[in-house]
C-alpha cells in the first residue's frame, strides 16, 4: 500500500511536470519598435532580424510562420532593410526571441512595450533634504 501511493504521486508529479512544460512552451507575448540593424537570412523563409533597442541589440528569430508586412501587404524576409522601422511581435522560447509579426512602419509612433503577467512590485520612496 505504501509504495502505491508514492508510485501513483510521482507519477502524477511527473504528469503534472510534462503536461505544465507544453503549456508554457510558448513564452509571453512581447511587443515593441525599433530600427533594423541587421539582417541574417538562412534561407527563403527563415533568419535572424537584430533591432537597435536604447543602443542594445537584440536578436529576433525569424521561421516560416512568421508574418512579414509592409503597408497591409506581405512581404518576405529579403524585402525587409536595414533602417527600416519595424513592430515586432514575439514570444520567448529556448531558442530566444521569435517573432509572430514583423510589420515595417512608416515612423516612430510606438514605443518599446512589453505586455505580460505582473508577479511583484517594488514602492521606491525617495525624501527631497531642505538646504
Amino acid at each position: 500500500m505504501k509504495y502505491s501511493r508514492k508510485i501513483i504521486l510521482t507519477f502524477s508529479l511527473l504528469l503534472f511536470a510534462f503536461s505544465s512544460n507544453l503549456a508554457v512552451a510558448k513564452g509571453a507575448e512581447i511587443k515593441f519598435s525599433s530600427l533594423v540593424s541587421a539582417i541574417n537570412q538562412t534561407d527563403s523563409e527563415e533568419g535572424t532580424v537584430t533591432v537597435s533597442i536604447h543602443g542594445i541589440d537584440v536578436l529576433v528569430i525569424i521561421n516560416a510562420d512568421t508574418e512579414i508586412e509592409e503597408s497591409s501587404e506581405e512581404i518576405d524576409l529579403a524585402t525587409l532593410s536595414v533602417g527600416d522601422f519595424v513592430r515586432i511581435t514575439a514570444f520567448f522560447s529556448d531558442a530566444g526571441i521569435v517573432a509572430d509579426e514583423v510589420n515595417v512602419l512608416d515612423a516612430r509612433s510606438e514605443q518599446f512595450r512589453f505586455r505580460g503577467l505582473i508577479t511583484a512590485t517594488v514602492i521606491v520612496t525617495t525624501t527631497a533634504r531642505a538646504r
